[in-house]
């Protein structure tokens, strides 16, 4: 559900990711309180596989989430083209789950997933 752009906070001096809502999403007032409710819903959780939402608004007419930026490869793609071995694509699939578990319990109605999943530069997932 939308466009998402690498984008500089000048106020914090940081990188965002900045979701970019598209115009069919905002017209439809159930799609909003949707997004609304899981953009809140999302910012509530608090672990290390899971970006942190800095903030959702709206600009001149252009509604937003700004969202830590994790920089890394998207984990299909990591996994895709590189050979990983078995235990350490577990420990990938371990983390994304515990992720998607808490995410789950905090918003029942949450249609999160593990498609986004990010191999960090570090390492982690």
């Amino acid at each position: 559900m939308g466009e998402v752009y690498l984008a500089e906070d000048s106020r914090l001096h940081r990188k965002v990711a900045l979701k970019i809502l598209p115009a069919d999403v905002v017209a439809k007032h159930d799609r909003m309180r949707r997004f609304n409710q899981e953009a809140t819903a999302a910012a509530a959780l608090n672990h290390p596989s899971i970006a942190h939402i800095y903030e959702i608004g709206e600009s001149e007419g252009t509604h937003f989430i700004a969202m830590e930026f994790v920089e890394g490869q998207i984990l299909g793609e990591y996994i895709q083209h590189r050979q990983t071995n078995l235990a350490r694509l577990l420990r990938h699939m371990q983390h994304v789950a515990e992720a998607l578990a808490q995410a789950h319990s905090a918003a029942k109605n949450s249609r999160l997933s593990g498609e986004v999943a990010r191999q960090k530069v570090d390492g982690a997932v």
